[in-house]
């Protein structure tokens, strides 16, 4: 039995020891002691550089001249040039998301960039945290930080090495080499670093853009080298300079006639700094670089300036270049089809990495070591962008052994190799092969390899359907093709630059043109509207979106604008007019977004009509939205003040009784004047002051005897600065309830804002008696003693003794107890007092939030303390005299000084 015991007992050491073993294996095979990557210090890094805008076609490697691109041709001399890669997309932030994940944007939802901001989901893995999993510390500078963390971008990346805090937007802590992840340490995984990202269906925030310059991503770049390049890593640097507006550095610009060549050269020599940097550091050898651009610009080819609307070669054909000393044979110049999305699995498999599961693209390593000629691949590329802004077709394209189909409602096919500029369209001549790419294209979307000729529903996919838009139905969209529409997408594109740039007055042009030209397109319609109105051109607008309801009565979208303006600048009847229109022919729509938009218009509606005093149309407005969402509080409220400017005040208790129980907590009937009061402070926190006074009245006639209604609406009269009706309901009010200080102090307050000085410092007075240690009341009581602009009322004594038991009760830290301490020393002229407790009170003011009172205590403090003076109120029943701009100065300070007397009032 012993002896079984003890074989047992082996077996379980046997067990653990093997386990400790494969555990302490693991452990040194991630910090590279043990064979996989090689040893931690000989273990490969690898610096990523991706561009915006830099066309394959205009590097100097491949046959362009002037050369303006020396160092990304010795790049591609140190290893492999892919002349034939495709990306996936001819926009910024997809194609970027499409490079660093291996992915297609039809796949991980990011298709629009800025235009529709989805986010990257955590699911999808970037090459950063399949190199942090290895141990690898990740680092990024990135052109637009600040929006590429917005959607999701920085995954994997240690958070204060997403970029440096000299360059920061979003507040992280940077700088070189800080926040580097050491390996075993807690990495970010799959989420989003700096906290949790949007949920489900939410939209990230987006801030603006802060776009940093090739030069200073260098700089920052070779700075983290320098401090931590010894180490194996891993660098991604973006660089967005190469895409429109080109507005190259000196002496790029005086170099090169054409900018965009100008702006290349600048890129390229940034690019060799940090090449360079490696070379100088002697890590070179042991640095894997790649280098893309996301997207080419269109400089005129085709009908295409810029990007984003084709995805002809110009803009979809890129740079790709793959440099690893010892295992690329320099000068390797492979003609086979290629796609951006191959890049990471190719990174992946050159580190002898396991690879990424979830990449659609494929390593391109038989095309580096010469085993292969051609992996039979296939490119996809797509632009969403003329749907989404001027209901276009989207372009989709398949490119494939030289062959490159685009499918449009006018397709295209054209022979790469003898066309390489895309111009001659072979669709009809080779009907079969149009067949077979279309069918593979449908297959790689949608995974059936045909479609209807027809679509039944005979209707396009929103514009803002996003990651959720039907592939199928893009795919038979029956909209027009954008080849017929050249020109308005060419002024179109002009207007959007010139409107980032600033130049409002000529996107005006650009738009009109578009308009012009085809006037069933929203967008630039509505461009040029808002920059219109900027511009303080409403009238014009307003004409000339007449003279188009005239020409084209049944464009509602147009009268709606149109009704918007009119109600803008008064012109209500007007808007009315057209409202109807729209407003009838919503009606008959079923649509939920139609009736939603019918909700709206009724609100409007109700709007115009109550504005113009048509108060029983007004009505029948609000009650039609009403219908339609009976929990919208809001809408309540403009049903509230319609009935009480038009007298119904039954009207609106009996609206309100349907809301309200019959009795309260305690079980007593709720009465008539309870519910004025209530309505009455609704009404007052939606912004409806004299409707709110109206009920407000309503309750006390109700209720003659109620001090608090009372109370109520002096505090609410105070505050418009009707000071003689408020004194009347405040003086009511403390009448009534002698005890309550705060109604008393708010009765001596408008007496002093009316100039009633006299009858302020009696009220004070018997407050004080009642309450002697009622903070606020002694500090305004002191301030009206020192400042009060009639000698025979000061009394500088009094005040200071006030003002030292309110600023002792407080222990020093109210400002307001603070302030009248400082002006009671200067009436009893111990001025440098004054001066140092009065700073200290603008101090506390601006601490606590309050910036302009503190401004107003420091004016004071400045101006009249530390120059031997006391201040002095000026008399609100004195004639108005020319004080010159000290004065106007003194009196801003003193219209401060009374606005900080009444803090601390309550109701």
């Amino acid at each position: 039995m012993e002896n079984n015991k003890k074989k047992s007992d082996l077996k379980w050491i046997v067990i653990v020891i093997v386990i400790l073993a494969v555990v302490a294996a693991w452990l040194l095979y991630k910090e590279g002691v043990i064979p996989g990557l090689g040893s931690k210090s000989d273990r490969t890094s690898v610096l990523f550089i991706t561009l915006d805008g830099i066309r394959a076609d205009r590097l100097g490697c491949m046959g362009f001249e002037p050369d303006a691109t020396p160092n990304l041709n010795k790049l591609a001399a140190s290893g492999a040039l892919f002349r034939q890669c495709t990306s996936p997309v001819p926009i910024s932030i997809p194609a970027i998301t499409s490079l660093i994940t291996g992915i297609d944007p039809y796949i991980h939802g990011v298709r629009l960039g800025s235009l529709l901001p989805v986010p990257l989901g955590e699911g999808h893995m970037t090459l950063a945290e399949v190199l942090n999993d290895e141990g690898y510390p990740t680092v990024a500078r990135v052109t637009r930080p600040d929006i590429y963390k917005s959607l999701g971008l920085d995954q994997g990346f240690w958070p204060n090495d997403f970029f440096d805090a000299q360059y920061q937007v979003m507040g992280d802590a940077g700088g070189p080499g800080a926040g580097m992840g050491q390996p075993g340490a807690q990495a970010p995984g799959r989420g989003r670093p700096g906290g949790p990202g949007p949920g489900p269906g939410q939209m990230p925030s987006m801030p603006p853009s802060r776009p940093l310059d090739a030069k200073k991503l260098a700089d920052s770049s070779i700075t983290w080298l320098r401090a931590n390049g010894d180490d194996p890593f891993f660098l991604w640097v973006h660089m967005a300079d190469g895409a429109a507006p080109h507005t190259p550095f000196e002496p790029f610009a005086s170099k090169f006639e054409d900018p965009y060549t100008a702006e290349l050269a600048f890129v390229d020599e940034q690019v060799g700094r940090i090449l360079d940097e490696l070379a100088e550091l002697g890590i070179s050898d042991k640095t894997l670089v790649v280098l893309a651009s996301g997207f080419g610009e269109g400089l005129g080819d085709h009908y295409e300036d810029t990007h984003s609307w084709s995805v002809y070669d110009e803009t979809t054909r890129v740079p790709l270049l793959v440099s690893f000393p010892g295992k690329i044979q320099p000068n390797t110049s492979i003609d086979a089809q290629v796609r951006l999305i191959d890049a990471v699995p190719t990174v992946i498999d050159l580190l002898g990495l396991d690879p990424k599961q979830d990449a659609q693209g494929d390593s391109l390593v038989p095309l580096l070591d010469g085993t292969a000629d051609d992996l039979g691949i296939a490119a996809y590329s797509e632009t969403l962008v003329p749907l989404f802004e001027l209901q276009f077709a989207s372009p989709r394209s398949l490119r494939k052994g030289g062959w490159k189909y685009i499918h449009l409602p006018k397709q295209e096919l054209y022979d790469l190799t003898a066309d390489p500029g895309e111009e001659t369209n072979l669709a009809e001549k080779h009907p079969d092969k149009v067949t077979a790419m279309r069918e593979e294209l449908i297959m790689l979307l949608t995974g059936a390899p045909t479609l209807p000729e027809e679509d039944p529903s005979g209707t396009a996919p929103p514009a803002d359907a996003g990651v959720e838009m039907n592939e199928a139905a893009l795919l038979q969209q029956k909209l027009e093709d954008p080849k017929d529409h050249t020109k308005e997408i060419v002024y179109y594109s002009l207007g959007q630059l010139l409107l980032a740039a600033g130049e409002l007055e000529r996107a005006t042009h650009a738009f009109f043109e578009v308009v012009k030209t085809n006037s069933n397109l929203p967008k630039p319609l509505q461009a040029l509207v808002s920059i219109m109105v900027q511009l303080d051109k409403t009238d014009d607008m307003i004409t000339f979106l007449g003279d188009f309801v005239k020409a084209k009565p049944d464009r509602t979208d147009v009268r709606y604008t149109l009704a918007g303006l009119l109600q803008g600048t008064g012109k209500n009847k007007d808007a009315i007019e057209h409202l109807v229109v729209v407003e009838k022919e919503t009606a008959a729509n079923s649509d939920p977004m139609a009736q939603e938009a019918l909700k709206a218009m009724n609100m409007q509606l109700a709007d115009l009509y109550y504005a113009e005093g048509e108060f029983e149309e007004a009505k029948k407005r609000i009650m039609v939205a009403i219908e339609q969402d009976p929990t919208e509080s809001a809408l309540r409220s403009r049903l509230t003040c319609i009935l009480t400017d038009a007298g119904d005040l039954d009207d609106v208790l009996a609206e309100a009784r349907t809301r309200f129980p019959e009795t309260t907590k305690e079980g007593k009937p709720i009465e008539d004047h309870m519910i004025h009061q209530i309505v009455g402070k609704n009404l007052l926190q939606q912004g409806h002051v004299e409707q709110a006074l109206i009920h407000f009245k309503r309750a006390i006639e109700l209720k003659p005897d109620m001090a608090l209604y009372y109370a109520d609406v002096g505090i609410l009269l105070g505050q418009q600065k009707r000071l003689s009706e408020s004194i009347v309901y405040l003086a009511k009010a403390w009448e009534l309830k002698p005890e309550v200080a705060q109604w008393g102090q708010n009765l001596a307050y408008a007496y002093k804002l009316s100039g009633d000085y006299d009858k302020a410092i009696t009220v004070l007075r018997d407050v004080l008696k009642k309450n002697p240690n009622h903070v606020s009341g002694l500090y305004l009581l002191s301030l009206i003693l020192a400042t009060c602009p009639h000698d025979e009322l000061r009394s500088g004594k009094e005040a200071l003794t006030m003002a030292r038991k309110a600023c002792e009760m407080t222990q020093n830290k109210n400002h307001l107890a603070l302030q009248s301490l400082a002006a009671a020393l200067a009436e009893t002229g111990d001025f440098k007092e004054a001066e140092k407790i009065g700073t200290q009170a603008a101090n506390i003011a601006k601490g606590a939030g309050q910036d302009k009172l503190s401004a107003s205590i420091a004016f004071v403090t400045n101006q009249f303390y530390k120059n031997g003076k006391a201040y002095r109120e000026i008399d609100p029943k004195a004639p108005p005299q020319d004080a010159g701009e000290d004065g106007e100065d003194a009196e801003d300070a003193g219209s401060e000084a009374e606005d900080a007397g009444s803090e601390g009032q309550g109701d």
